[in-house]
Order: structure tokens, then sequence, then C-alpha cells
């Protein structure tokens, strides 16, 4: 599949995780990630780094090439594990290069910043699996 198809479906995939983390992933729409993203306490530094004041409405304009795609399942994880803690590891999340034909799949953690996890958008579908609690 290959991304815009994925960006206009009705329903997003649930209960899948991939090889690039840890964790199940949440597929929401771009403005709620960017709300979810922005409330990372790890994103501070970044936004700062980046003389951004509101990451909902800076992320866009400073990085227009991103489209945000998922962040780790909050939600599934406590269900699974209800003592589970969060902390700055699980503060990430994965954006897709909209500017490149094959849209690569970046993953932007607090410790790496950006960096490719998958060259292409088919290549990150194809590695989705099932997610198991462990």
């Amino acid at each position: 599949m290959n991304y815009e198809s994925f960006s206009e479906l009705a329903e997003r995939p649930t209960g899948k995780t991939s090889s690039a983390v840890s964790g199940p992933l949440y597929f929401g729409e771009a403005e709620e990630l960017a709300e979810l993203v922005g409330d990372f306490p790890v994103m501070g530094d970044f936004m700062g780094d980046h003389d951004m004041e509101d990451f909902v409405q800076d992320f866009p304009a400073k990085f227009p090439q991103y489209a945000l795609l998922a962040i780790i399942d909050h939600g599934a994880v406590l269900a699974a594990k209800p003592e589970y803690h969060f902390d700055s590891y699980d503060e990430w999340f994965l954006a897709v290069d909209t500017s490149k034909t094959e849209n690569p799949v970046f993953l932007w953690t607090g410790e790496g910043g950006f960096h490719v996890v998958f060259s292409s958008f088919e290549a990150f579908h194809a590695s989705l699996e099932d997610w198991r609690p462990s």
C-alpha cells in the first residue's frame, strides 16, 4: 500500500507494530498526533532548538516535508500492562517524507532526532505485524 492510499483510509490499522519501534502503533489524524506529540515532555528541547512555540502550529511550517504518521499506542500498552511506566524512551513519533516519491518513513527520538527507518512507505506498510504484549 502506498502512503496516499493509506492516508485516505477511513479507519486506520490498530493493534499493529513494526520492527522500527517497540510497542503498538497509534495511527491518528495529523492534528491529533501533533497535539499528542506536542505534549511529550521531551519536546521542549526539540521546540527550543527549532524556535517553535506551539508544536501543532509550528511543526508543519518548520518541517513541511514531514507528515506525522504514528506514535506509541498508550491505551493499548496500558490495557495490556496497567503497571507500565512510560518514560522518555516512549516519546517518539514516525513521520513520512511527502516530498519524495517513495515516501520514506522516519523515526524521531529525543536521543537521535530524525533518521530513516524505511526507504519507502510501502516497505514500512509491509513490515506491519500484529502487536503482542510481552
